[in-house]
């Protein structure tokens, strides 16, 4: 009998000990999340705190010496000034933007992996900050063009096309910092050859031509230049390179197109489309959100802090 009490009372201690066990488990898994959220709060603050300290020692260093702050903190695919640093009021207006994040908030982004000070601002107050606006420079070309009455332009070139005088359609309608590029590299002849050799190009500009005649251009200024801009209807049986949307009827007809002349020196040409491209990037790369803030981003790359992106660079 006291045999069997002793068992069970053993039982009753090794079921208490078990439950006790459990329970603490159980407890620790509640604590782990807790832990861990505290864990993950210390190391946001740690790393707030550490870009901040990044920030000011960028800005420190930059109004000391340009060539070592490009090199310690910007990110060389980002900016590029890696060969050649920027003009002197180039340098001190970049002071004067990072200068505005001295104090500002972080938010970390990407598990850590990146960072975005923000400042608030007005439009009117950015304006201070923003790159100057572009100078047109003059063409040393001898170049002149088919003229300024936009109607005789496009029958100009429509029928220099249908001629095939590739040369003279070139010269006369293509952007001036084009022609300009290709005489630098001496690839005018390829030019032309390329123009030659491309059946689907040349039809594509032929019909184009074709429906500019018997269309009225909107005649607008834009951004400093005098634009001549027409509305291309495509149909289907037009043969550019997106014909194979046609095979999809879920992607329906694609929509007009836009063409646009610009007058230069008053000769009509081709509307330089990588000039509107580097003046937009210039003018509008990381500047005011449509919210209106202003963002200095920065990338954790190699276990190195590297900007990436300073507002209106």
């Amino acid at each position: 009998m006291m045999c069997k009490t002793r068992l069970i009372k053993s039982g009753l201690m090794i079921l208490v000990g078990i439950g006790f066990y459990a329970e603490t488990v159980q407890a620790q898994t509640r604590r782990e999340p807790e832990r861990r959220s505290r864990s993950e709060m210390l190391l946001k603050e740690r790393l707030e705190d550490r870009l901040k300290t990044e920030t000011a020692d960028a800005i420190k260093l930059l109004n000391q010496d340009f060539t070592s702050f490009a090199e310690k903190y910007l990110d060389s695919d980002a900016f590029g000034y890696s060969e050649k640093e920027p003009a002197l009021s180039e340098i001190v207006r970049m002071r004067k933007v990072l200068n505005q994040f001295a104090a500002a908030p972080v938010l970390l982004l990407d598990e850590n992996q990146e960072a975005v000070l923000y400042l608030k601002m007005t439009e009117e107050e950015s304006k201070a900050f923003a790159p100057p606006a572009p100078v047109k420079m003059k063409t040393e070309l001898d170049v002149t063009g088919y003229g300024n009455d936009i109607k005789e332009v496009i029958k100009s070139g429509l029928a220099d096309l249908q001629a095939r005088n590739y040369q003279d359609f070139i010269n006369n309608l293509y952007p001036l910092a084009e022609l300009e590029q290709l005489k630098a590299q001496e690839r005018e002849s390829w030019a032309v050859e390329q123009l030659s050799e491309n059946d689907l190009q040349l039809k594509q500009l032929q019909q184009d031509f074709q429906q500019l005649l018997s269309i009225e251009p909107t005649i607008t200024d834009f951004q400093g230049m005098t634009l001549a801009v027409f509305q291309i209807s495509t149909g289907k049986n037009y043969p550019n390179a997106n014909q194979y949307r046609y095979q999809f009827d879920e992607l329906g007809e694609p929509s007009d197109r836009i063409v646009a002349f610009e007058k230069v020196d008053k000769n009509w040409r081709f509307v330089d489309g990588n000039k509107q491209a580097r003046e937009a990037l210039q003018s509008a790369r990381g500047g005011l959100s449509g919210d209106g803030f202003l963002q200095l981003r920065w990338e954790l790359k190699d276990s190195e802090w590297r900007i990436v992106e300073i507002p209106f660079f």
